[in-house]
C-alpha cells in the first residue's frame, strides 16, 4: 500500500491498528473475525470475510509475460571483393507472475534472466572472382 522504497512506519502502524469489524456477526464459522473489532489490514485483502492466506486463488488468469528484441545488422560492402557485417542481438524477457502482497490487485512485474549477454560478432568476407590469365584473384585485402 505504501509506494515508499524504505520501510513506512506509519502504514504498517496504519495497517495494524484495529478498527470496527462490518463482519461482525455474520461469519459463523470465523471466531477470530467474528469480533467487534479487526486489523485493518483484514479489510484490505480481496476477500476479507476470510482469514489473512485463507483463500487460495487457483487457475488465476493474471499473470502475463512478453519478449522484447532488438536484432541490428551492419553490412559494408568494400572494394576487391570485401564484406564487413555486424551482429547486435539484444533482448529481454518480463513476467508478471508473482503478487508481492496478498493484497495487490495485480502480479508484479518482474524482469528474468535470459541465458547470454547481448551478443555482437564480425564478420569479414572475400570474395573470389573468377581467375585470369595473370594467376589467382582471391588475395587478401
Amino acid at each position: 500500500m505504501s509506494v515508499s522504497p524504505v520501510r513506512d512506519t506509519a502504514t504498517v502502524n496504519l495497517l495494524s491498528s484495529v478498527v470496527t469489524n462490518p463482519f461482525k456477526g455474520l461469519l459463523p464459522n470465523s471466531s477470530s473475525l467474528n469480533g467487534s473489532t479487526v486489523a485493518l489490514q483484514q479489510l484490505t485483502l480481496p476477500y476479507p470475510e476470510f482469514p489473512i492466506n485463507g483463500v487460495t486463488m487457483q487457475n488465476n488468469q493474471a499473470g502475463s509475460s512478453y519478449f522484447e528484441s532488438l536484432n541490428v545488422r551492419l553490412q559494408k560492402r568494400l572494394t576487391n571483393g570485401l564484406t564487413l557485417l555486424n551482429n547486435f542481438i539484444w533482448n529481454r524477457l518480463i513476467d508478471r507472475l508473482a503478487y508481492l502482497n496478498p493484497s495487490d490487485p495485480a502480479p508484479r512485474s518482474a524482469l528474468r534472466a535470459i541465458p547470454g549477454p547481448s551478443a555482437t560478432s564480425w564478420l569479414r568476407l572475400i570474395s573470389c572472382r573468377s581467375a585470369t590469365a595473370e594467376g589467382s584473384a582471391c588475395s587478401p585485402v
